[in-house]
């Protein structure tokens, strides 16, 4: 055998392992994002609310007023995904008895909101919480949570808040099923 031979078959083995290996890694990565879950962020806002304090220290009631008839999602990385889905399609999600759904890990919110003073243009507010229960009052149109503080620096809050152009960051869920099925405002 020809010494041009052997290292023309020697590169040509080199060159299939090379392509064997870039396949392999190639393939594991593919496995990696599709095993990667997809994980949603939600968005509520709401005209008015008001933060009440409850018997219970550390918990309070968060009633939204003239909320927003549609959540906002969204999807983390590599899939990126956005849209619209109902109230009511919302809070399916918290009936879900996934492993880490709502019902069986109550997401956190940033809660933000303008707290009006008579005499100036008003102070924003924004909280970390835990959401729980929630309770659609379509014909009145809104929306009321059960909260509890997580051990914040600033300190449990001593009164009830109303707060106005009120937005919530909720939390992510592992899975949503209605955020595939959102619909469009026209």
């Amino acid at each position: 055998m020809s010494t041009c031979y052997k290292n023309l078959m020697v590169k040509g083995l080199v060159t299939l392992l090379f392509l064997g290996c870039c396949t392999a890694f190639a393939a594991n990565k593919q496995t990696n994002i599709a095993a990667h879950s997809t994980n949603f962020m939600f968005l509520q806002n709401a005209e008015t609310g008001v933060l009440k304090l409850t018997p219970q220290e550390g918990s309070y009631q968060l009633v939204l007023q003239n909320v927003q008839p549609y959540v906002t999602y969204f999807s983390d990385r590599p899939k990126r995904m956005t849209g619209l889905m109902s109230i009511e399609s919302f809070l399916k999600e918290w009936q879900s008895n996934t492993k880490n759904g709502f019902k069986n890990d109550a997401p956190n919110v940033g809660i933000e909101g303008i707290k009006l003073h008579a005499f100036s243009n008003g102070q924003t507010v924004s909280v970390v919480m835990v959401l729980s229960n929630p309770i659609y009052d379509k014909n009145a149109n809104t929306l009321t949570y059960m909260a509890h503080e997580l051990n914040t620096k600033e300190g449990e809050i001593k009164k009830d808040i109303k707060l106005n152009n009120l937005v919530l960051f909720i939390d992510n869920i592992d899975s949503c099923p209605s955020c595939c099925c959102g619909f469009s405002i026209n």
